[in-house]
């Protein structure tokens, strides 16, 4: 459910004029990426600001964003899509298709399929489950929040994995110029948050949590460059 604009009653100041406005609310200017907590992910990571580049840490929500997206564009990401988050905001890439046994991403086009690629089938392969094609893919949500928790497992993995599918094509396409000039505060913290799904052609689905694999093999298969 979205969260409804929260309202500031105007600080009277001195000269009798209204009080410095407070920041402006990401949940009322930005889709829901998932009612707070978000479920656990397979891993995450506490980011510093300097690890995304540049000369200075990115001072304004507006600079981080940049900051995000040029990483992202280096990795070269098709799409991605922006959300809200509790005193903050996501940034969530287009869902990813992994090989099975080593998760890297696979080759071209195919890395941005979001349904598994079947070359052949045959009767036997719909009636025998253990024969059923398998994919396994990818998001990478990067978070800026003043709550920085995580919720429980999955409980609807199929339910999930179809959003994942959405997330990064349907968000907002950059950070709204109301949001832009928001101040980046001691009291937020930058995660990075990685979800690994699996699900097979006519079976179950499921979230790895934890993961197959950590945060920087994710970060450094998609060509996400995190400094030290």
């Amino acid at each position: 459910m979205r969260r409804g604009p929260v309202s500031a009653a105007p600080v009277p100041a001195p000269n009798g004029g209204a009080g410095p406005r407070a920041p402006a609310d990401s949940s009322a200017q930005l889709p829901e990426f998932f009612p707070w907590p978000p479920p656990a992910p397979s891993d995450r990571r506490l980011l510093q600001l300097t690890q995304l580049g540049g000369d200075t840490p990115p001072d304004t929500w507006g600079a981080l964003a940049d900051r995000i997206t040029a990483v992202l564009r280096k990795a070269r990401y098709r799409s991605w899509g922006f959300y809200a988050a509790p005193g903050g905001f996501a940034v969530v890439t287009r869902i990813e298709q992994l090989d099975l046994e080593n998760g890297v991403a696979l080759d071209g086009d195919n890395r941005w399929a979001s349904e598994v690629k079947v070359a052949s089938t045959s009767i036997l392969d719909g009636i025998l489950t253990v024969r059923r094609p398998r994919g396994v893919y990818r998001v990478i949500v990067f978070v800026l929040t003043t709550d920085p928790r995580s919720g429980g497992p999955v409980t609807d993995p199929r339910a999930m994995l179809q959003l994942a599918r959405r997330w990064g094509i349907s968000g907002a396409l950059d950070l709204p110029d109301s949001l832009r000039s928001n101040p980046v505060t001691r009291v937020q913290r930058l995660f990075a948050l990685v979800y690994e799904f699996e699900s097979a052609i006519g079976g179950e689905s499921r979230v790895n949590s934890p993961g197959r694999w950590t945060v920087d093999h994710h970060f450094e298969d998609a060509g996400i460059v995190i400094l030290p």
